[in-house]
């Protein structure tokens, strides 16, 4: 692999500087997402699925609502829905009790 000054500087002859910064925003932008899990914010990377998300909180999801945007989200959809930036999710957890 080439030194990194060399490689930027083939980058840079290659792309004009201001399409060069528009690239790297937009590779930033689809890595990281800004959302508000129960009322925390969080950074989420990667995959944007909902269940992705309840995965990475928590090993089991056997007992967990989720909402999205005040919209509670079937627990039959969550592999397919698709957060977006800013999402506010809310995630609740049935106990027992009384």
């Amino acid at each position: 692999m080439l030194p990194k000054e060399i490689r930027e500087k083939f980058i840079l002859s290659i792309f004009p500087l201001s399409f060069t910064k528009v690239l790297a925003e937009s590779c930033a932008k689809n890595l990281f997402m800004k959302i508000f899990v129960n009322d925390k914010e969080q950074n989420l990377n990667g995959e944007h699925s909902l269940i992705h998300l309840l995965s990475k909180i928590m090993s089991n999801t056997n007992g967990i609502a989720a909402a999205v945007n005040n919209s509670v989200v079937p627990k039959t959809t969550w592999e397919k829905f698709q957060l977006k930036e800013n999402d506010k999710i809310i995630i609740i957890k049935a106990t027992q009790g009384g």
